[in-house]
């Protein structure tokens, strides 16, 4: 038994390695992608809450499609990639 857990932990490591190295490969490539994008300058941090703030209050279609709007100005009409947008709604600690 205590060979079989062995094992098992082999495997489990071994794959948490593979894993790793994946995981590194995907961010490298999404750094690369994000310097040579427009949208990185256009809808950054800063910019993309800016844009959010002037949303207030407004339903998450509406804030989304916003979004998706200004990515798409920034791009001349046509979407490079894929977009996929999360909108979450932050109640302050007196509402939960």
């Amino acid at each position: 038994m205590l060979s079989r857990i062995a094992e098992s932990l082999f495997w489990v490591g071994r794959y948490l390695e593979r894993s790793e190295d994946t995981a590194r490969v995907l961010d490298a490539h999404l750094s690369q992608m994000m310097e040579a994008s427009p949208v990185d300058e256009a809808l950054g941090p800063d910019a993309l809450a800016a844009l959010a703030a002037g949303y207030a209050g407004a339903s998450a279609d509406t804030i989304a499609q916003a979004i998706q709007d200004a990515a798409l100005d920034v791009q001349d009409g046509g979407l490079r990639d894929d977009v996929a947008l999360l909108v979450v709604r932050i109640l302050p600690d007196d509402e939960e």
